[in-house]
């Protein structure tokens, strides 16, 4: 990911904490959100999975695909995981 979009990405969060009073606004809220993903190969409907559930924070597919792209580098099951989790709860 190039600097101009995490740039870009970060506004795009910035504005979507504007319109939410629930979320912090400060930039240390997506301090290191947006650091360069690595290109690997996420499981397809993992990563589905992902987008949807991180898009229950935000407007922009760009971010929740960011987001969820940084949670599936260190588990790739986090959101099977996730779901299983709030199954049992």
């Amino acid at each position: 990911m190039k600097s101009k979009d995490i740039q870009r990405i970060g506004q795009l969060y910035t504005e979507s904490c504007s319109e939410d009073s629930n979320v912090d606004e400060s930039p240390k809220s997506f301090e290191g959100l947006f650091k360069p993903v690595d290109d690997i190969d996420y499981d397809p409907e993992e990563l589905k999975k992902g987008i949807e559930v991180e898009k229950e924070h935000t407007d922009h597919d760009e971010i929740a695909e960011t987001i969820a792209k940084h949670h599936l580098m260190e588990d790739p099951k986090y959101y099977t995981k996730l779901a299983e989790i709030h199954k049992d709860s």
